[in-house]
């Protein structure tokens, strides 16, 4: 059975280099804008919700304005659907995200109860059930909104509009990860921290970048992006993340390096479960590809 490559969908559309320029500077100019306009409009009340759990509101605000903006652009701009940089089929399958968040979710807990188990002075009990369930629904919402644009954009447009610089996909993936990883720098208020969170940031990026290629579509990484972003601020949180303290589960003070190692040893374990006998097909992703080209892949059974 042959698969269009996903990579290949970059060719739908417009894609003269000034158009990728105009979206890297319009994207987050306009969104900066519109975002503290409709918050000017709206008189929004500050005192409404405690200040720890505002900065989800303004992240759903602002994730909410960027999809937007990144829709009107690609259309207007490139000429593209905003389905080619999500599949190489017409539809969203909703099963996968579902599926990648439930895995994702299972191997993040296993992880955790072990390093609970290692090292349990370092866990601290801060359930709150009243504010844990604003906490739960407010970064649902916003995880749902940022995580699926942010795969949309990294996994999606940039590592499609890298195949128009080099026909090699571990390029595509290498270069995304990167930037993806220098893009969560300032999610921190320590420098130490913030290296490690670049470096956290690319490992992930480099594994649902490889799920994406694997699979032609970025609907699993999509659900395992939303899970992941959930748990570290809902279940178990850092006190010097972007958020702050939260009303989590837990509360963590790890040593930031098993932090990094935890995120290796977690990626890898997905990645063993998604190519599980199935090594020809992570090979096969790596190979240099045509416009034009399909992948050949084995029916599923």
């Amino acid at each position: 059975m042959y698969q269009k490559s996903f990579l290949n969908n970059v060719y739908e559309g417009k894609n003269n280099w000034w158009r990728y320029l105009i979206v890297f500077i319009s994207l987050p100019l306009i969104t900066i804008i519109l975002t503290l306009i409709f918050i000017f409009i709206i008189n929004f009340n500050f005192d409404i919700i405690s200040n720890q759990l505002f900065t989800f509101v303004l992240l759903i605000i602002s994730s909410t304005v960027s999809f937007l903006v990144f829709y009107v652009l690609i259309r207007f701009i490139h000429h593209k659907k905003l389905i080619s940089f999500i599949s190489t089929y017409s539809k969203i399958n909703w099963i996968k995200i579902i599926k990648g968040a439930i895995l994702w979710l299972l191997i993040l807990c296993i992880f955790t109860t072990l390093s609970l188990l290692l090292y349990p002075t370092t866990y601290n009990l801060s359930f709150d059930l009243n504010a844990f369930g604003n906490l739960l629904i407010l970064s649902l919402i916003a995880f749902i909104i940022r995580a699926s644009f942010e795969e949309i954009f990294f996994r999606g447009y940039l590592m499609q509009g890298m195949k128009l610089l080099s026909k090699k996909p571990i390029v595509a993936l290498l270069v995304t990860s990167i930037l993806f990883g220098i893009f969560h720098f300032f999610n921190t208020n320590n420098i130490n921290m913030g290296i490690c969170l670049v470096l956290d940031s690319f490992i992930f990026g480099m594994m649902v970048g490889i799920i994406t290629l694997r699979e032609n579509r970025i609907e699993t990484a999509v659900g395992v992006h939303i899970s992941n972003n959930v748990f570290t601020t809902a279940i178990i949180n850092t006190p010097t993340a972007s958020f702050g303290n939260l009303p989590s589960i837990f509360t963590a003070q790890l040593n930031p390096y098993i932090g990094l190692l935890m995120t290796v040893m977690t990626s890898l374990t997905l990645i063993m479960i998604l190519f599980w006998n199935r090594k020809e097909t992570f090979y096969n992703i790596f190979h240099i590809e045509q416009k034009g080209i399909i992948n050949k892949v084995k029916p599923k059974n």
